[in-house]
């Protein structure tokens, strides 16, 4: 189970792939964090063992937040089927692992020190985007005319043509659907202008994505 609300560099194929080796009962994934009482809390012991989750504690026993990645075998169905809601309402993750664990089912951890983000709000999600945007490498595959100016990392797709323009980071410009980024630098999004200088004139289909 994959929340949406999280972002992690990298990916997660390879805890999946050890999950599926492995089989415990439930993977989890964890990561220090600066405010752990905003966040549900794993606490291990000596040798690493998950041995207590809780949700946002009081008084965290450790900095290791729950990142909003779970791997879990058909067992969660009772762990679910046996918890009660908490005060919030809720019938929560962190207390359905909980009971897997007291139980004595195999729940394990990975601790990802790569970037995350939980993207709870607006700013979350544009540092998020922020990140992504800066791993896009520069290219220009399209047209750009001797007058216009290419800013950063922009890539211009084939199809594209800019001209009499500025064009800063980080747009992206093609006419390829399958491409990986597929669309052309629409001139009413975002494209800024140099004074005295003309928009972008797309060639063929626009899109957008995003906002």
């Amino acid at each position: 189970m994959y929340l949406g609300d999280n972002f992690i560099v990298g990916g997660i194929t390879g805890v999946v792939d050890d999950f599926r080796r492995e089989r415990p009962d439930v993977r989890i994934l964890l990561t220090h964090v600066c405010e752990p009482t905003a966040f549900g809390i794993a606490e291990l012991d000596e040798t690493g063992r998950v041995v207590g989750l809780e949700e946002k504690p009081q008084q965290p026993k450790s900095d290791l937040a729950l990142v909003g990645v779970y791997l879990f075998t058909p067992a969660v169905h009772e762990a679910v089927r046996s918890i009660r809601p908490s005060r919030r309402g809720e019938l929560e993750i962190t207390d359905a692992l909980q009971w897997l664990l007291e139980q004595g089912r195999d729940v394990r951890s990975t601790t990802i020190s790569g970037y995350w983000k939980d993207t709870g709000n607006v700013t979350d999600m544009l540092e998020v985007n922020r990140s992504v945007l800066e791993t896009v490498e520069p290219r220009i595959d399209g047209s750009v005319d001797g007058t216009s100016e290419i800013i950063g990392r922009v890539r211009i797709e084939e199809g594209a043509k800019v001209f009499t323009s500025r064009s800063r980071p980080r747009p992206l410009g093609g006419r390829r659907a399958a491409d990986a980024a597929p669309l052309v630098l629409p001139p009413e999004r975002g494209v800024p202008r140099a004074p005295g200088r003309r928009k972008t004139q797309p060639v063929g289909t626009t899109r957008r994505v995003g906002g």
